[in-house]
């Protein structure tokens, strides 16, 4: 039909070209996509590190809830449906966090982190101070793709289930609460 001087490009030709532009943009999108993703072992990586920073702290951490027995660290976020003086109920970031506090535990018992042990654990980690023991299980996925997390310190430990995207910043928060009461009826 139409007689194609050279250099030029046909109508046909635009549409090959713009189909394969777009093919290699989507190439590209999924390929950045999959590489700034977090893999589940960086995730528990830095999950440990958070928790194990926040332990390994020297200085006390401040105390914003008062309970009969004892004050603590309560982020923001939370709120308090339950209290007794071996329990804590708190509801906040679309979770449900207990809290279990045996007084007849030493801060350095390992008892609590003993219980746990879990071959199938993602992570099963277990840290010392001169005067605390402090660790982090995660157990490995569930059918609800959230992890069940438990963090304790001595004699004190708490539980919830978490997603595995909001590991390293729940887990910081729930270590804080848990050393904070372990401060506070040591």
């Amino acid at each position: 039909m139409y007689d194609r001087i050279d250099g030029e490009i046909g109508f046909g030709e635009v549409k090959v070209l713009y189909g394969k532009a777009i093919k290699l943009s989507i190439m590209i999108a999924v390929f950045l996509l999959v590489a700034c993703s977090k893999s589940e072992e960086d995730i528990i990586s830095e999950t440990l590190a958070e928790v194990k920073d926040v332990f390994q702290q020297e200085e006390l951490i401040d105390k914003n809830h008062e309970q009969d027995n004892f004050s603590y660290y309560l982020p923001e976020q939370l709120q308090v449906i339950d209290e007794d003086e071996h329990n804590i109920v708190l509801e906040g970031n679309d979770n449900v966090y207990v809290i279990f506090i045996n007084q007849l535990e030493q801060p350095t018992s390992e008892t609590m982190f003993n219980l746990v042990e879990n071959d199938d654990a993602l992570l099963h980690e277990g840290f010392e101070d001169d005067d605390m023991f402090g660790y982090i299980h995660v157990d490995s996925e569930s059918e609800e793709e959230e992890h069940r997390v438990e963090i304790g310190v001595g004699g004190v430990k708490t539980t919830t289930k978490l997603p595995l995207d909001k590991l390293p910043s729940e887990a910081k928060q729930l270590m804080k609460i848990v050393k904070s009461i372990v401060e506070s009826i040591s």
